[in-house]
């Protein structure tokens, strides 16, 4: 049974005054980190008013329900009238194995509030373990409901309706209650699910309880198709959440604005300074939201593309926008594009992403050709199968691309012409920074459900892959069959609902796949799913097993640390790894279920007849150790460093990094912000910063050495103690000193 809180957020006391301009209200936020790294909003405090460096709060009590998270984090926020909101503190407490692991019984705990590694105050917190609430009996499906709801006046109704959607996470709780009340099981499918006429339903008697008109919460069939992932027409559990909480907030922003002007990111967002960290370089282009550079990364040296989101926008949800460019940090797919950072300024939003040398699609036939490849439909259906799989994997997490052509498709390096290399890149942001354009995407992309009702669906995705893969059949990237000949944009919408184009130099199967998925209605266009097995891309498929010899060494080598494991993951994570055309199609090849992870039954079936039993269980062993999976990253950063040199180099190259004094020693200041990395945090759990510098300290000096940061690394069988006081300085000096030599 899940852990059940009441977390309770008392006072703060701040280290200087925030009134800088004139407005000194503090609000605060609590969110919870799961155990897989994704972290929910629970809840936003009323705001309050600073009173000589003090706040505080009343009645500021929150429900919890905890069976996988492993951190609260306390987040305090300055309140301007006229300015996005601005982050002044932020505390953390862990939580392990469903229990506070500090007092839970009430008392008060004092959080030491930080920004950016300095002390800004603190905040004052209660925890108390409560017995959870009994689950509700399934009831009886909309009749329920609306006698449920009949109890309350239509104030107090609204009143309550308000105060959930400041608590995400209660919020979120309360709407699956009312899903499994509504739920039934499908005529095939027995999976308990909604149907269209379900949420019409809902939409309707929300409205009639609470005086607006339905459409105050969105057009219910745009909503459901929306969420309708599984093409089965109906939405399952998490697609029908997720659509219910969208029709909240759209009645939310309806009825209450948010202010002009501002759109409030932060909730997850990190506050920072552009030239802190980047060093901006060409302007690459320049869109209706902002503008991408070429920039480098200066605490790694390394090329990233940077590209600015501007947060003066009012027609957007507050938490969708979080939500996505959170999702972009959580998304690690060989097929999509990679997302270092995200943080905000301000007036912008940042993302940083790994850069692509090969150019995009629509230059990728001429480049071909020009290195004496000659393009057939085995090759189109090499570059289409990596498209597909990076939108069936941002479908299986919810995202819709909204936004697929030629120029969204990046070709990783410019050298391999043979069976290049593609990525998907800016997916989930465009249908939200465009909300008010076509519903978004681009004019002869655009399925008809769009032109017709500014509807997305996951089949949409699927239209416009289909204009793709139709351009470069025949020859004509980035030519859409629905802009020939149009002189405006009225002619693109009329010849994308009526004009059905040919593929006359194309295998029959090819022909018949193109038309599957441009067909003009969603509900009969083919799925992502479907066209995966299509024969025309089960014919083409190539078979070839490519990086057997590096996973030879993996399993032939000794098995690494937790720790290591977890560094080897950060450190892929900061890498450019496109261009490792081997590695990523051995990771494709090994994920069979295209989730990101590769589980050990995955990799057991993969190189079955290819290995003995005993090899096999080696590699697991040694790859995938105690876990039930190993990521995208984790995978990487094992076979980059398969070799002991490189291998070393890493070791030394993070240490020099960690070493932030530059001493040839690490703090227990380097350890703490080392884990603060999301690939350490993500892999070591709770660990505390003090558990780990005492792990790596194995002489006791307080500090820790090279070598012992190395055996800790990397397992040695043995290591002296080294001697203390000069002499030991001297030691452990002369080691770094090697070990920056090599």
């Amino acid at each position: 049974m899940a852990a059940h809180f009441e977390v309770a957020i008392v006072s703060a006391t701040l280290a200087r005054s925030l009134n800088r301009v004139g407005n000194s209200e503090v609000y605060a936020t609590l969110s919870s980190v799961g155990q897989d790294d994704k972290e929910k909003v629970v809840a936003r405090t009323v705001v309050t008013s600073e009173n000589n460096l003090s706040l505080a709060w009343e009645d500021q009590e929150f429900a919890c329900n905890l069976d996988s998270c492993k951190l609260f984090k306390f987040r305090l926020f300055c309140y301007y009238s006229w300015w996005p909101d601005f982050m002044c503190g932020e505390a953390h407490l862990s939580v392990a194995q469903g229990r506070i692991t500090r007092s839970f019984n009430g008392e008060a705990m004092e959080l030491e509030l930080l920004l950016h590694e300095e002390r800004t105050g603190s905040l004052t917190v209660a925890v108390t373990q409560t017995t959870p609430l009994p689950k509700r009996d399934v009831g009886n499906g909309l009749h329920d409901i609306k006698e449920s709801w009949d109890v309350a006046r239509p104030a107090d109704f609204e009143h309550r309706l308000r105060q959930l959607l400041d608590r995400p996470l209660e919020l979120e709780v309360k709407v699956r209650e009312r899903f499994h009340q509504l739920a039934r099981p499908g005529k095939v499918n027995a999976r308990p699910g909604i149907e269209l006429q379900d949420m019409e339903a809902i939409i309707h008697m929300l409205a009639e309880k609470l005086g607006v008109r339905p459409r105050v919460f969105g057009q219910a069939d745009q909503i459901f198709w929306r969420f309708e992932f599984s093409g089965e027409r109906r939405l399952f559990e998490d697609e029908a959440v997720r659509a219910a909480l969208f029709c909240l907030r759209q009645y939310r922003d309806a009825t209450g604005p948010p202010r002009h002007g501002v759109i409030k990111l932060g909730h997850g967002i990190e506050h920072r300074c552009l030239g802190d960290r980047y060093k901006l370089g060409n302007m690459l282009g320049e869109g209706g939201q902002g503008t991408v550079f070429k920039a480098k990364d200066k605490k790694t040296n390394n090329e990233v593309v940077l590209k600015t989101y501007s947060k003066l926008d009012d027609n957007v949800s507050i938490e969708e926008i979080t939500e996505e460019f959170e999702v972009l940090m959580t998304l690690r797919h060989p097929k999509i594009a990679r997302v270092f950072d995200v943080f905000q300024d301000g007036a912008n939003v940042y993302m940083v992403q790994e850069p692509y040398y090969g150019g995009d699609l629509t230059t990728a036939l001429d480049h071909a050709r020009a290195a004496w490849v000659h393009i057939t439909e085995r090759w189109l259906a090499g570059v289409f199968k990596q498209v597909l799989l990076g939108v069936e994997f941002l479908h299986s997490n919810f995202v819709i691309h909204s936004d697929l052509k030629e120029a969204n498709v990046m070709v990783a390096c410019s050298k391999d012409w043979n069976s290049p290399q593609v990525v998907i890149i800016d997916f989930g942001l465009v249908n939200q920074f465009n909300r008010m354009s076509h519903g978004g995407g681009t004019p002869g992309y655009i399925p008809p459900e769009v032109w017709e009702r500014a509807l997305w669906t996951p089949r949409g995705d699927v239209f416009s892959t289909g204009v793709m893969l139709h351009n470069m059949a025949a020859g004509t990237p980035g030519e859409s069959p629905f802009t020939r000949d149009a002189q405006t944009i009225e002619d693109v919408q009329n010849f994308t609902l009526h004009r059905q184009p040919r593929l006359t130099r194309a295998s029959t199967k090819l022909q018949d796949l193109v038309n599957a998925m441009l067909q003009k209605s969603h509900l009969r266009r083919v799925s992502v799913q479907q066209i995966m097995v299509d024969p025309w891309f089960t014919e083409c498929n190539d078979s070839t097993a490519l990086g057997l010899e590096a996973l030879e060494e993996v399993r032939d080598r000794r098995r690494k640390t937790d720790l290591f494991r977890a560094m080897l993951a950060d450190i892929a994570s900061r890498e450019n790894l496109a261009q490792l055309k081997t590695l990523n199609k051995l990771f494709s090849d090994l994920d069979s279920d295209n989730d990101g992870l590769i589980s050990a039954q995955e990799a057991r079936t993969w190189l079955n007849g290819r290995w003995s039993h005993d090899e096999i269980e080696r590699l697991i062993d040694v790859l995938i150790g105690s876990n039930e999976t190993v990521s995208y990253e984790a995978f990487m950063g094992q076979l980059i460093a398969v070799k002991e040199p490189e291998e070393n180099r890493l070791l030394a190259q993070t240490f020099a990094e960690v070493d932030t004094g530059k001493t040839g020693f690490l703090q227990i200041a380097d350890v703490r912000a080392l884990l603060q990395r999301p690939a350490l945090a993500k892999m070591l759990g709770d660990r505390s910063p003090e558990n780990l510098m005492s792990e790596l300290d194995t002489d006791g000096d307080g500090q820790i050495s090279f070598s012992e940061f190395k055996y800790a690394m990397q397992g040695e069988d043995e290591i002296r103690a080294e001697p203390k006081g000069f002499r030991g300085w001297l030691s452990k000096l002369s080691r770094f000193g090697s070990m920056t030599a090599d």
